[in-house]
């Protein structure tokens, strides 16, 4: 798995209790949900793929750091606070951020 794939899996488990860790075809093919939460994992892996066409375009590596300001701008967010803590609501699933 390319580092940057270990990057935004690791953050997923980090904001989310899941603890997944896809195969290389989980994330080319989109991850098997087990519950509707995985849903919003699949979009983000999409958004992801797109983030690497982009930079590998531009002659750049891709970054979590890029990845998460192009999420932050692509997902029509929902943004609500939940014990002082900010928190993303999409399709009804919460990422902490």
């Amino acid at each position: 798995m390319e580092p940057f794939w270990k990057d935004v899996i690791t953050w997923w488990n980090i904001k989310r209790s899941d603890n997944i860790n896809p195969s290389d075809t989980e994330i080319l093919y989109g991850y098997i949900p087990e519950s509707k939460s995985f849903y919003a994992l699949n979009h983000y892996l999409l958004i992801a793929k797109y983030h690497i066409f982009r930079t590998r375009n531009q002659s750049e590596s891709p970054s979590l750091k890029v990845f998460l300001a192009l999420l932050e701008n692509k997902i029509k967010l929902n943004v609500i606070f939940v014990n002082d803590q900010k928190q993303i609501f999409h399709d009804g699933v919460s990422v902490k951020l």
